[in-house]
């Protein structure tokens, strides 16, 4: 299972052998058990349920989701080509951490190929009514604020803004490259310092985005796609420091041991 250095036993639930294989063969039978294993633990790491520095044991992973250690091990390896994952020799993979001036230089890289997500995404847009659709709904909550209540409602839908958009767009390869940006432990550790300020600026600047998508206006898609990704990464680094993932895993291991 995936845990902080000397943390104690997690009382995760364990599923019986093969539960997730005979799972995914009913329901995503497209998909290997490495995939969706890849998967789930991408989101986790992410989310931060997963924080760097955590390590990763194999035997205790494969009894906690009822599969083999095959899996895990390929699905480990994957996250360690995307670089979620650092890997060792005779020791347990870890969560990869980050640093300031590496954080930084993933929001530039990012807000490039968001932007053109966004071109795309203005390019295609009228290939779906059900993405059209989606797009004027979502354009009227963002402008409305309805995501501004509470910041895990907030940080949920502007994931699922990105991933839609990026999804639209029908690029995989620039899917995958986005993916390979994703910052371990982000959302847990900077949900805690949103402003509604913040919330209220980046959902104008999401519907704005939608509005741009919607009239087909590639070009100007993607330079607000690329500036509201550039301003939150200027905001978060500003913000950054290791003590935020230290004071996070020590949370956790807090609440394991309660």
């Amino acid at each position: 299972m995936l845990e902080p250095e000397n943390a104690t036993e997690s009382s995760a639930i364990e599923y019986p052998m093969n539960a997730l294989s005979d799972f995914i063969k009913q329901r995503v039978p497209d998909k290997s058990v490495a995939d969706v294993l890849a998967d789930i633990f991408r989101k986790r790491i992410v989310d931060g349920e997963f924080l760097p520095g955590m390590r990763l044991v194999e035997a205790e992973l494969a009894k906690l989701y009822g599969v083999s250690r095959g899996p895990i091990r390929e699905a480990i390896r994957r996250l360690s080509a995307e670089g979620l994952i650092e890997a060792e020799k005779h020791r347990s993979p870890t969560v990869r951490g980050v640093g300031r001036e590496q954080f930084r230089q993933m929001f530039e890289v990012r807000a490039i190929l968001e932007g053109f997500a966004a071109r795309l995404a203005a390019q295609r847009i009228n290939a779906s009514a059900e993405h059209r659709k989606w797009a004027r709904a979502e354009a009227r909550k963002w402008r409305s604020f309805a995501y501004c209540g509470e910041a895990d409602v907030f940080v949920s839908a502007n994931t699922e803004f990105h991933e839609r958009l990026t999804a639209i767009a029908g690029q995989e390869v620039l899917a995958g490259q986005i993916r390979l940006l994703a910052i371990p432990g982000y959302k847990a550790v900077f949900k805690p310092l949103l402003q509604q300020e913040e919330m209220k600026r980046s959902s104008l600047q999401h519907a704005d985005m939608l509005d741009a998508i919607l009239d087909g206006d590639d070009d100007r898609a993607e330079a607000l796609m690329r500036d509201h990704v550039m301003q939150s990464g200027v905001r978060l680094t500003a913000k950054f420091a290791p003590e935020l993932f230290d004071r996070r895993i020590k949370e956790l291991e807090r609440l394991r041991n309660e």
